[in-house]
């Protein structure tokens, strides 16, 4: 009977090893499956809605017939004048999605540091339904014009947090619960640079810091559209008949200037942290001086005190 029972704990032993060893990753899973899943939404519906965005352009507000819009590539007229109005659209809709985002940032932090990093992901999320929801209501709709879209889609999700709620909540989210070597890891399921920095900002700021450091990242990932999507569309409806590669080369000129202060980040970080090791490698040889000194004390104490007696 006793061996019978031993046979069945050696199995059943063996059974939950082979099973942490495989599966045991997967109690590591926090929101990493929730944001893959909403990146590969964005990614597949962003290329749908520019063509909608242009559809709705071209059929509604400038009023052309169903055969010129399904055919707008080769007509070369018509379509600079929509694309001039969709470059309108995205600029206001850039504007109505990230204002209050930005004005909401400014508590967020503070807010979730005490009340926790879910309820405002679980109100990005609902603000992303509700305009995935809407957009599908304008799809239906073929009298409503483009701009519809920024009063029921756009607006309503920036009023429930959008981007900044749910990519602010699940850094915060992931530096509470991974440690400082895994944290760079999971972040980086997702975009390079941003996941990088946090990283970075999330080993050099305390625990209780964190969600407004997260915050004021926040506050700059929603301004840059808030300021791009202006820019963008002022140079482009600009210069579409002369210089049509003029955006191009300022995403160029951009992308330098990001390169440029990563590198400055990166120079500076490594300079501080080559002073900090300097300063701990002071900091114990000064201790083993103080080591050594005290040994050699009482190495002299006993012949001090034979001289004494003698």
């Amino acid at each position: 009977m006793s061996e019978d029972l031993s046979e069945i704990i050696i199995v059943q032993n063996r059974r939950s090893q082979v099973i942490k060893k495989y599966f045991g990753w997967i109690r590591y899973i926090s929101v990493e499956p929730t944001m893959w899943l909403y990146i590969m939404a964005y990614m597949i519906t962003s290329v749908v809605e520019q063509a909608l965005f242009v559809y709705k352009s071209c059929r509604v507000n400038h009023g052309f017939t169903e055969e010129v819009c399904r055919d707008i590539k080769n007509n070369d007229t018509i379509n600079k004048i929509v694309q001039v109005t969709v470059s309108d659209f995205h600029q206001w809709n850039n504007i109505a999605g990230h204002v209050v985002p930005i004005i909401l940032s400014l508590f967020y932090g503070n807010w979730s540091d005490r009340r926790g990093r879910k309820l405002p992901l679980i109100m990005g999320l609902l603000g992303k339904i509700i305009y995935s929801g809407m957009m599908v209501v304008n799809t239906l709709k073929p009298n409503w014009d483009l701009f519809m879209i920024i009063y029921t889609a756009s607006i309503p999700m920036g009023m429930l947090g959008g981007d900044l709620a749910i990519f602010g909540s699940c850094f915060a989210y992931i530096s509470d619960v991974s440690s400082a070597k895994q944290r760079a890891a999971v972040a980086a399921i997702g975009p390079v640079v941003a996941p990088v920095l946090r990283s970075m900002t999330s080993k050099v700021v305390p625990i209780n810091e964190r969600g407004k450091v997260f915050a004021m990242l926040s506050v700059c990932d929603n301004a840059v559209p808030f300021f791009s999507g202006v820019l963008y569309s002022q140079l482009y409806n600009e210069t579409y008949n002369t210089v049509p590669s003029a955006i191009y080369w300022l995403t160029f000129a951009t992308q330098i200037a990001v390169l440029l202060l990563i590198l400055v980040i990166h120079l500076s970080s490594g300079s501080n942290r080559r002073e900090k090791e300097e300063e701990k490698e002071e900091e114990e040889e000064d201790d083993t001086n103080n080591v050594s000194k005290a040994s050699t004390l009482e190495a002299n104490t006993p012949n001090v005190q034979e001289r004494i007696i003698s």
